[in-house]
């Protein structure tokens, strides 16, 4: 274990049929632009970065990692340091938070970072742009993992807390208990809270785990279904096949990378190779996720108008299959 501690998604699918029709634009018409719609064609696992950051830093103990307002902040687990990188996998510096020993896994609520620790059963709760603890609770037990859950305790929030494969438990924000899961998957770091997807037979929401913490260089990502507390069937990821092998990490879900896609990311513990970051895109999420709208066919003109032949067409065959374009291929002028 080289002496270090250690969320198939189906997307709205959309169709778009491409169709023509030819008629006559009037002279007072106004130009028309692209409109951007949903795809099918982007993959789940598709590979969004992959960056070195156990060799830009110098650090061989990187479990952890949250993205947060623009910057991956990765702790070093058998230390108080956290080391800062950019959107662009960058380093960038490097700091310590005082009251905090050192941290194992981080999870974000959307103002606050929330993160476990190897010397007991806390849960420190951080501003990191302004890198200061904000408050310490309780946990039932010793805790490395933590995914923060927005619905847990009526909506108030609660976290998700386990220990590679001892428990797993979901906590309220004072840290009473509220659920647990039974039995724990096998040899987990990384857990990651997700309500943005369908899985076809599951109600969801979701809780992503990387497991894979000991030898062997298998990180795998699984998924468990909290209605009913099971592994989802046929949904898992080895990323030891296209990123490198390496025993799991952190793993952490943002919609905030790139905007319009959810993207799951997390650190892989590098044997031999350096701690690398990565990310997946998992989906389309926000607005671009509606029905796209396809505009009326045109009509011809009102008697005695004049204007130009034309041509509409729409086309889903964009290089990046992201995109629906509507075009008017002009032709002579015409009068009626």
């Amino acid at each position: 274990m080289k002496g270090k501690i250690p969320s198939l998604v189906i997307c709205m699918l959309f169709f778009v049929t491409a169709f023509s029709v030819t008629g006559t634009e009037i002279t007072d018409n106004t130009a028309i632009q692209p409109v951007p719609t949903p795809t099918t064609t982007n993959d789940i696992w598709d590979v969004q970065f992959q960056y070195d950051v156990g060799g830009d830093s110098g650090s061989l103990y990187l479990a952890g990692v949250v993205y947060v307002d623009g910057y991956f902040y990765v702790p070093e687990w058998n230390s108080a340091a956290m080391y800062r990188f950019d959107h662009d996998g960058t380093y960038i510096d490097s700091f310590t938070i005082t009251g905090i020993p050192n941290l194992v896994d981080l999870a974000y609520d959307g103002t606050y970072v929330y993160g476990t620790s190897t010397t007991g059963t806390t849960l420190y709760e951080i501003d990191m742009a302004g890198q200061t603890l904000i408050s310490s609770t309780p946990l039932p037990a010793v805790s490395y993992n933590v995914a923060y859950d927005p619905d847990a305790d009526g909506g108030n929030g609660g976290f998700w807390v386990g220990q590679w494969q001892t428990h797993l438990t979901l906590v309220s924000r004072s840290g009473v208990t509220l659920d647990t899961i039974s039995p724990v998957p096998d040899s987990m770091l990384g857990i990651a809270w997700d309500n943005q997807y369908e899985i076809t037979g599951y109600n969801g929401p979701f809780l992503w785990i990387f497991t894979g913490t000991s030898t062997g260089g298998q990180g795998v990502i699984k998924v468990i279904d909290l209605d009913t507390k099971t592994i989802v069937t046929g949904v898992e990821h080895n990323v030891a096949l296209d990123l490198g092998t390496g025993i799991a990490g952190g793993l952490e879900i943002t919609t905030d990378w790139v905007s319009g896609y959810a993207t799951l990311y997390g650190i892989i513990q590098g044997d031999p190779i350096d701690d690398y970051l990565f990310g997946y895109e998992l989906c389309e999420v926000g607005p671009g996720n509606q029905p796209p709208n396809i505009p009326d066919q045109p009509t011809g003109p009102s008697e005695g108008a004049t204007g130009l032949e034309y041509t509409f067409t729409t086309s889903t065959t964009d290089p990046e299959g992201s995109q629906v374009y509507y075009m008017w291929d002009w032709g002579d002028e015409v009068s009626n």
